[in-house]
């Protein structure tokens, strides 16, 4: 799985630890951010206001944050709840489909298939199918 902090993230607070350097205050926007979001992924009205407002900090910095990793709050937001649907398919096959997707915070099971298949190339109930039929490794 995806770790919450990315390599270069988590390097650079560790070197401004070890070194002493001043810590990139982005650097640890972000790393809250990803904690937050992590925290509040099923939440189906998580919005960047609210893990703003969560981590303490303006939308206007946590859009800075996200933007300086190259991203935005809902994409990256979009893409954790697809791959936490994706590992549930792999190791809760018998799932269904709709129970994924409220499961990793969509509202709308169509939104959530659409979604799916956009990011993956396949389609949520094939890869279900596949998982169940064990032609997954």
């Amino acid at each position: 799985g995806r770790e919450l902090v990315d390599e270069p993230t988590a390097l650079g607070l560790l070197a401004s630890v070890t070194t002493g350097r001043p810590v990139n205050p982005g650097a640890v926007h972000l790393a809250n951010a990803h904690a937050f979001i992590e925290d509040h992924l099923t939440d189906p009205g998580l919005t960047a206001a609210s893990v703003a407002a969560g981590i303490g900090i303006s939308e206007r910095h946590l859009s800075r944050a996200f933007a300086a990793g190259g991203t935005s709050v809902p994409r990256f937001v979009l893409e954790r709840r697809l791959e936490r649907a994706r590992a549930l398919f792999l190791t809760a096959p018998q799932t269904p489909v709709a129970e994924v997707a409220a499961r990793c915070g969509f509202g709308s099971p169509a939104h959530f298939s659409h979604a799916f298949s956009t990011h993956f190339g396949i389609r949520a109930t094939d890869l279900r199918r596949q998982a169940q039929a064990g032609q997954l490794s």
